[in-house]
């Protein structure tokens, strides 16, 4: 992940269909409980719609180690899919887990998107307020927010026309 001054978005293409751009709070810093939440304000150019997809992902009790990942991701993509997942650690082990809800739709500049889970491990999703998915899974208890993003090389990706304008984290 990087910043241009104004947004945080993807650095690099992934080269593999599980090879996403990921940045999580580093837990020396600061320590989270498994009860937390992360927040972002989504920064999309008015009209940008590659021909291949791009995803913004805001994540949750990520922990990243030496070739490892473990999280759970809010994926959303520029088609107007959603859902939410498990990363297992290794590279391409995603657990692709049945949320409930309508899903968080397309998304568009300024839509704010929260994330959050309790202690029992029960995920909720918002869009502007509404929920939009649900899902409980208690597989990690610990691990702090993050983001991440994904893009295969394509010539209609645009890596500054996605991203977050500001991201907020804590505990609820």
């Amino acid at each position: 992940m990087q910043s241009n001054g104004a947004d945080a978005l993807g650095t690099q293409p992934a080269p593999s269909e599980f090879d996403d751009n990921v940045a999580c709070i580093n837990p020396a810093i600061f320590t989270f409980t498994r009860r937390q939440y992360i927040k972002g304000i989504v920064s999309r150019e008015v009209g940008y719609n590659p021909a291949q997809n791009h995803e913004l992902e805001l994540q949750l009790l990520c922990t990243i180690g030496a070739n490892s990942i473990t999280t759970y991701e809010l994926l959303m993509d520029t088609a107007g899919n959603s859902t939410i997942n498990r990363w297992n650690g290794a590279l391409n082990d995603v657990s692709f887990l049945s949320p409930a809800g309508s899903g968080i739709g397309a998304i568009a500049d300024g839509d704010e998107i929260h994330f959050r889970v309790d202690e029992n491990g029960n995920f909720t999703a918002f869009k502007n307020g509404a929920s939009a998915l649900t899902l409980t899974d208690a597989t990690y208890t610990s691990g702090t927010p993050g983001i991440a993003a994904f893009w295969r090389p394509h010539a209609s990706i645009v890596i500054a026309s996605l991203g977050f304008k500001s991201i907020e984290t804590g505990l609820w």
